[in-house]
């Protein structure tokens, strides 16, 4: 599409109105039509106030490389809507280093001067992110590449998953981690620093904290239990398992961080959410003198968590690496064997949805019917895509439409995407208990105590990402003495696990916000 209009103030608003049309058609969430519209806005203006008049504007729209994309230019002298007004040197230094993060990410706007015609491009976000069809697309191209190689002998195969797979395997999640690190890092300081004031984050804080922690002590529980009936490993007698104890006890000491910098480097989730809360608070405290601190602290969030949305999209080829390696390396057999594991998972999963909203729904006085309406949207895609970041669009409108208060909203989501492990410590107890009958090992009754503990805190130290939980799930699997091999065939079927499991934490999300925000008098109930 490409039509021209004379750079005028009443244009300005038909522009933008053109260009929130085309992003409604892509069905881009409202908060993202609104943000290209006052940015499109933003630009216009800048070029009205130092443009010749009867100056005519460009705009094209469309798709490069199956990325939207706004353009808006005009010939003539060079005019840089983007260029920093700020007369301090120091302030324009960070300004431009800001814009240059941004723009590397493809998360703002560009601008250049070629052949005498201003032009600046507006890269939308991508929606649609995942699908079921493009993960089992990856899981057949597995097995095709795995059948393609037997033909070349055991030795080819092994080298190929060696020297090839699994390094790129790695490599795709090392990436994913550290952005994840920092997505982490920015959303409970962002969400910290939303809330205005100290009193109000003592005041919220708590509520919030017991609802998600109740609620993953309500889903280990749960878990357990059913595992436990499920699978035939529970044998009563023996002792404490005193390692198990050990890690739990490292793990709660660990939380506070010895250094500012090791914590993103090793991912320790729990050291960064640490980091994160304390930095707010001293920055709740400044309130004023960091006005400019904070809103960089929220740019940086919409930063993190649009780059980790557009990560997810490689989810297939994490699928393809993973199940591939798995295949060559000659454990199909015990792949075959996780459906019982995999099935049991998703029983206790619909189980736990359920009874939690319907609670929600009664104890917050929307109804039943009614709330399960509510919920359903934001898990059904969490379900087809395993990525929380690719929901929150759809999670913030669920919010919003409930009617929860905005600065509860910006403080409370963010804790509940961070802390919400309800799906991670389900996949704890169904995996150990399922892989430990698959592999012969028996638990006893005091070592399933103590694990369950482990499992509660170690939780929160999962990554909410895919893969997140491999490296805590590698010391669960060792201390449950089960054999090497599990782990791969974990990480084989960990992103079809994820996506389960985060259609868990997304309802628990929603479920904890209302309930929070309904105790706290936050929320507008609908008659």
């Amino acid at each position: 599409m490409n039509k021209k209009f004379l750079l005028t103030a009443e244009n300005i608003d038909v522009i933008s109105e053109e260009i929130a049309a085309y992003m409604g058609k892509l069905k881009i969430p409202q908060m993202g039509i609104i943000r290209g519209r006052l940015t499109a806005e933003t630009l216009l203006l800048a070029w009205l106030e130092k443009a010749p008049a009867n100056t005519e504007v460009t705009l094209d729209m469309g798709k490069k490389f199956f990325r939207p994309y706004v353009r808006l230019s005009f010939d003539g002298a060079k005019i840089d809507p983007l260029e920093s007004t700020v007369d301090d040197a120091l302030a324009n230094d960070a300004m431009n280093y800001f814009n240059s993060v941004m723009t590397n990410v493809g998360l703002s706007t560009t601008y250049k001067f070629r052949n005498g015609s201003n032009i600046v491009d507006i890269k939308l976000p991508m929606v649609n992110i995942g699908s079921m069809g493009k993960i089992f697309i990856g899981v057949l191209l597995a097995f095709i590449t795995s059948y393609a190689l037997s033909f070349a002998g055991p030795e080819i195969s092994k080298t190929v998953s060696v020297e090839v797979v699994s390094p790129l395997f790695d490599m795709m999640l090392s990436l994913l981690g550290g952005i994840a690190t920092f997505m982490i890092f920015f959303s409970v300081l962002s969400g910290v620093c939303n809330m205005g004031d100290i009193a109000t984050l003592s005041n919220m804080g708590l509520k919030v904290l017991n609802l998600v922690l109740g609620r993953n002590l309500i889903a280990l529980v749960l878990g357990m239990v059913i595992s436990a009936l499920a699978f035939g490993v529970v044998e009563f007698g023996g002792g404490v398992d005193l390692s198990v104890l050990k890690t739990v006890f490292q793990m709660f000491i660990g939380m506070v961080p010895g250094s500012l910098v090791k914590p993103f480097i090793e991912g320790n989730t729990l050291q960064i959410i640490f980091l994160a809360v304390m930095t707010g608070i001293i920055l709740l405290i400044l309130d004023q003198q960091v006005k400019g601190v904070i809103a960089f602290v929220n740019e940086c969030n919409t930063l993190f968590m649009t780059a980790i949305s557009y990560f997810c999209a490689t989810i297939p080829v994490i699928v393809y690496l993973s199940f591939t390696n798995v295949l060559l390396s000659g454990n199909l057999g015990y792949v075959i064997k996780v459906w019982k594991p995999l099935l049991v998972i998703a029983i206790i999963a619909v189980i736990y949805i359920g009874l939690d909203t319907a609670y929600t729904g009664w104890k917050s006085g929307f109804g039943i019917a009614a709330h399960f309406k509510n919920v359903m949207p934001a898990t059904i895609l969490a379900l087809s895509t395993g990525s929380a970041p690719a929901c929150i669009p759809l999670l913030d409108k669920t919010c919003n439409g409930l009617g929860l208060d905005k600065k509860f909203l910006n403080f409370g989501l963010p804790i509940c995407q961070i802390l919400t492990n309800t799906g991670t410590v389900i996949a704890f107890a169904g995996v150990i208990m399922g892989f430990s009958e698959i592999c012969g090992v028996s638990i006893s009754i005091p070592k399933l105590i103590v694990s369950g503990v482990a499992y509660f805190i170690i939780s929160i130290a999962a990554p909410p990402i895919p893969g997140g939980s491999i490296s805590v799930m590698a010391i669960l699997m060792s201390q449950a003495l089960l054999p090497d091999y599990c782990l791969a065939i974990y990480i084989a079927v960990n992103v079809l696990l994820d996506m389960l499991l985060t259609s868990v934490n997304i309802a628990s999300n929603v479920n904890n916000l209302v309930c929070a925000a309904s105790a706290l008098d936050m929320i507008s109930k609908k008659e």
